[in-house]
């Protein structure tokens, strides 16, 4: 069946049931490599990992040594978010929650039990294309990037170019990148205790 039409109040003809237009395939695979929004546009992307594992190690179980099964469970989330900010002009942010627990048994004797959850460094930047793709040309895209770590890490600084080129039925990309990281001297604090 063809799609409907319709006349506005304005006397301006349109189209009922057309499929909205949505990003190509190539578009949404190298979108940490291009940039995609147009001024004030907002994406916000959400990843969560789950594993579970066991291992087994020897340990003191009673004044003797016993088999024990450490069981470990890890949810990770990943949080990503980008905003067209001008023209082929876009700022992104990162960061990541992790929570883990940890489990030791002898058999079906729960040993010892621990968990932690820690918020991942935070990574920001601006992406901004230079050039667009032609006839013998790629896109040429620049980044500029840091990351500001949230715990026992250091802060670093970067930027790069991305190379993109279309060839039908492929889509070619290639990048160089460079990071500077500043040092951090982490001091020991058990040794600090008397």
């Amino acid at each position: 069946t063809s799609p409907s039409r319709k006349i506005s109040a304005e006397g301006k003809d349109g189209t009922i049931g057309a499929a909205p237009e949505q990003r190509t395939a190539d578009d949404v695979f190298l979108r940490s490599q291009k940039v995609l929004l147009a001024p004030g546009e907002v994406t916000i992307e959400l990843g969560q990992f789950y594993s579970k594992s066991d291992s087994q190690q020897l340990a003191a179980v009673g004044g003797g040594v016993g088999l024990a099964t450490i069981e470990q469970e890890t949810l990770t989330t990943l949080l990503l978010g980008r905003v067209g900010v001008g023209a082929e002009t876009e700022l992104f942010a990162s960061t990541s929650f992790r929570s883990q627990d940890n489990d030791v048994y002898v058999g079906s004797t729960k040993l010892s039990e621990g968990g932690r959850a820690e918020i991942g460094d935070i990574n920001l930047g601006v992406r901004r294309t230079l050039l667009h793709e032609g006839p013998g040309y790629p896109d040429i895209i620049a980044t500029i990037d840091g990351h500001i770590p949230t715990g026992a890490s250091s802060y670093a600084i970067g930027g790069g170019l991305a190379l993109v080129k279309s060839i039908d039925p492929a889509v070619l990309f290639a990048n160089a990148n460079y990071r500077h990281t500043f040092s951090r001297n982490f001091i020991d604090l058990a040794r600090l205790e008397p």
